[in-house]
């Protein structure tokens, strides 16, 4: 495979093939077009409809619609001819012509009411709506006004009895199967049952399983999706060493060697942050999270320990109220718990109600997308349109998360940091040194009282001899308060120093009332804590009285028997293997998302991965990936012939029944961590707590420096990483299970210009040049395309990297260039 693979799938906007096939002007091409340099292709995180539109819509604009709009624009009653609950009618609008143009903001009616522009078009007519609401409703409509499906029609989301119907049919709700794999006519392919399930689909629309891959870029391959991390030059001649006298063996071997590894834990730890939101500060003035930190270390720890995934969630959810374990367990699990505090919140808000309901929503919005793939945050104003959630539900678990404090409310309310437990001597320590401390804070208060009875300067009339001893007596007084309070404060500094966990704390367990249109100001009947009725029916134990119910949430999206909870995640892993998950809506199981490609395979893993462990739920997430990445499926290389690519192109275009393997974008961490590898300067010793000062309150104006792992950096939100930032990296501030994937203009400028790039350029080609045994030109332009692209080059490559440094004075910036060069290839830039 050459730097300019002869088929790759992609187009540019206008159509034409995202680079050419011909080999002239070499670096210009590698560092510009090929780069991206003036196309402007975006592929949307999950590339089929518009799920994020969707969501948009059922948490910010049908609420709106239904508190401001509806009395008056709805199914009852259509004043001027408008009707706004269904997208039949604000298309097809009223007597005024359409209501919305979807992509056209400034040609929508509906804008113009809601901005109140116009004298005679002001809606609602009474109050007009914030800047912000106006705002979400100008977003919605630039998005295209997506909504669900069931509301492109009158009927709009059909009745309670047809919902019921269609959420018993849907494929998530039904429980998971184990069934023995299908049969296939040819049996010499499949390695295993993954491999059944594949091909048993190839086979009925008589398409051909892909070539095997090469083993540079297998090896390639493996090492970017368990590590992270370019393969060295040795791993790839070691392989291919070993798998000459036994490919099987050596691959599994290879496969093992990269599970065992701190880098695999690191790489997958980053996964799990793009699903639960992990941030560092708030944008709210920047303030710094400054104990998230441990949460970052408890997930790579866990990942590297093959904690089991029922265990892992369940100490997120609830690890503070486990009982038992040692002092280091019970630690873990308090940090665990960290997974609850990490959203972006608005600590300004001086409705402290509206905060409090704020932060419960954004937790069950995470639990909700990250574990269960639903949107369960779209029934808190109404009924879920169209999965079985309905209000009830929402307010029923919601008032979990209300018994479960989170903040200290103030002016500006700030979250809430817990000691660690400690060993029993520790603990008697600290607690030696509270008590001291508050002996000595009273005696400072008795000082001051006493000094308030004693003259100052002079004697104000009295005998010399007792002025004289109340001036004494003060003296002594002060220099003692001096001395007091100095330990006061050393005392002080050393409780600061016990370690500390952010997140919940239990408070006085509450069930919660239905907020009316999500209003913490109209409230109607209470509900009593629980779980989602429509899902997981009769696995919820009854909530405790004296605790907030966490744990009982947890035991109930772990039963064996969920339907939900294990296919989200063996989906999960899918995706992060193949780049798009069986099931490509990866945080969003419900009745708008995709259904699975391969339904049976989803329900294979799931149901292996559930009873791995024995009792319980299992669940080794090292285990399945190990299980995926040894199958043939996963090594499948490009499609063979020309006829078998035609054939796919007409029956399954987007490849969903995976015959054969397309490019990979790597993720920008990737990126990072590769230019770091290549130019040598990669250190790959964890940090030792935080990656900023410690005493940094503010995250505002911080530059990311250093050459750790891209998962140690600080994942600041007012101060993201710029070179991360260029290449999609996840939303600190949402459920981010499949990121966006662009192609743009500005990418091809980092690659050209950013000081990052350059650096690492020129730190490989001294690297190249001190490289002991490589005494010839050929050597080092092998060396150098087994750094980069992790193959040797072809022919056509040799003779471009040998005349293009043909007339160039200065070694060590030649082969800089060259490297520079090859940075911005595709075949750098994709996994293949």
């Amino acid at each position: 495979m050459g730097v300019f693979p002869e088929a790759v799938p992609w187009k540019t906007s206008g159509g034409r093939p995202l680079h050419g096939r011909g080999r002239g002007g070499w670096v210009l091409r590698m560092v510009g077009v090929v780069a991206g340099l003036g196309l402007g292709w975006v592929e949307a995180g999950g590339g089929v409809g518009d799920p994020e539109g969707i969501e948009h819509f059922e948490k910010r604009i049908r609420p709106l619609f239904v508190e401001h709009c509806i009395e008056c624009h709805g199914e009852v009653r259509q004043r001027g001819g408008l009707r706004l609950d269904v997208a039949a009618g604000w298309e097809r609008g009223g007597d005024l012509g359409p209501a919305v143009v979807p992509g056209d903001v400034e040609g929508s009616l509906l804008i113009r009411a809601v901005r109140w522009s116009d004298a005679d078009l002001q809606m609602p007519p009474k109050n007009a709506l914030s800047e912000v609401q106006v705002a979400a409703i100008e977003a919605w409509v630039r998005m295209g006004a997506p909504a669900p499906g069931d509301d492109a029609g009158e009927a709009g989301s059909g009745g309670a009895a047809e919902r019921e119907a269609r959420w018993r049919e849907h494929w998530a709700y039904r429980p998971v199967k184990g069934r023995p794999p299908p049969a296939v006519r040819d049996e010499e392919w499949p390695k295993g049952a993954i491999d059944r399930y594949v091909l048993a689909r190839l086979e009925e629309q008589g398409l051909a399983v892909g070539e095997p891959a090469e083993p540079e870029v297998l090896v390639r391959r493996v090492h970017f999706d368990l590590t992270g991390l370019p393969p060295s030059p040795e791993a790839l001649e070691e392989y291919r060493r070993a798998a000459r006298e036994d490919e099987e063996g050596a691959w599994a071997a290879l496969v093992e060697g990269l599970l065992a590894s701190r880098q695999y834990a690191e790489r997958w730890a980053r996964h799990w942050f793009d699903v639960v939101r992990f941030g560092e500060s708030v944008t709210l003035r920047g303030f710094v999270f400054k104990e998230a930190w441990r949460y970052r270390d408890y997930v790579i720890e866990a990942f590297g320990s093959d904690r089991p995934y029922g265990e892992f969630v369940r100490e997120q959810l609830a690890g503070d109220l486990l009982e038992g374990g040692t002092v280091e367990e019970r630690q873990r699990r308090q940090v665990a718990t960290t997974f609850l505090a990490l959203g972006n919140t608005n600590l300004e808000e001086q409705d402290k109600r509206q905060l409090d309901m704020d932060v419960v929503d954004e937790q069950l919005d995470t639990v909700g997308k990250a574990l269960l793939g639903q949107t369960i945050g779209c029934a808190r104003c109404h009924d879920h349109f169209f999965d079985p959630i309905p209000t009830r539900d929402y307010y029923a678990m919601a008032g979990i998360f209300a018994s479960t404090r989170l903040l200290r409310h103030a002016n500006v309310s700030a979250w809430i940091e817990r000691p660690l437990p400690l060993e029993a001597v520790e603990e008697e320590a600290y607690a030696a040194r509270a008590a001291a401390r508050s002996d000595l804070e009273r005696r400072v208060g008795e000082i001051r009282e006493a000094l308030k009875g004693l003259p100052g300067v002079g004697v104000d009339g009295r005998e010399e001899e007792a002025a004289g001893e109340e001036m004494a007596m003060r003296v002594r007084l002060e220099e003692e308060q001096r001395v007091v309070e100095s330990e006061v404060r050393r005392l002080a500094a050393e409780e600061a120093g016990r370690p500390r966990s952010m997140g919940p704390q239990e408070d006085k367990p509450v069930d919660l009332a239905v907020h009316r249109r999500g209003s913490v100001h109209a409230l109607g009947e209470t509900v009593p804590r629980g779980v989602l009725s429509g899902v997981g029916a009769g696995m919820a134990a009854p909530m405790p009285a004296g605790e907030s119910g966490r744990r009982e949430l947890a035991e109930w999206l772990l039963d064996p028997g969920h339907p939900l909870t294990a296919r989200v995640w063996v989906n999960r892993v899918w995706h992060w293997l193949f780049g798009a998950g069986l099931v490509r809506t990866v945080d969003n199981f419900g009745t708008t998302g995709e259904e699975p490609s391969h339904p049976e395979l989803l329900d294979h893993l799931a149901w292996r991965f559930v009873r791995a462990g024995g009792d319980g739920f299992g669940g080794s997430t090292r285990a399945l990936i190990r299980e995926i990445v040894l199958s043939r499926t996963y090594r499948q290389g490009a499609v063979g012939s020309a006829e078998a690519r035609v054939l796919r192109e007409a029956v399954d275009p987007e490849n969903r029944l995976l015959s054969g393997r397309g490019p990979k974008a790597l993720d920008s961490e990737s990126l990072r961590d590769a230019l770091l590898a290549v130019g040598g300067e990669l250190d790959l010793e964890p940090p030792d707590g935080p990656m900023y000062p410690r005493g940094l309150a503010a995250d505002y104006g911080f530059r990311a420096e250093g050459v750790k792992r891209s998962v140690y950096g600080p994942v600041f939100r007012n101060a993201p990483d710029d070179f991360l930032a260029a290449f999609d990296p996840a939303d600190p501030s949402m459920v981010v299970g499949a990121r966006s994937r662009s192609v743009v203009a500005p990418q091809s400028l980092v690659w050209m210009n950013h000081p990052r790039v350059r650096r690492q350029a020129e730190r490989a080609a001294a690297r190249l040049l001190a490289e002991p045994g490589l005494g010839c030109d050929e050597a080092r332009t092998e060396r150098v395309f087994a750094w980069v692209l992790g193959r040797m080059p072809t022919e056509g490559e040799r003779r471009l990297a040998e005349r293009y440094r043909e007339g160039i004075l200065d070694e060590a910036s030649g082969w800089a260039d060259l490297i520079h060069g090859l940075f911005g290839t595709v075949d750098f830039r994709y996994l293949h």
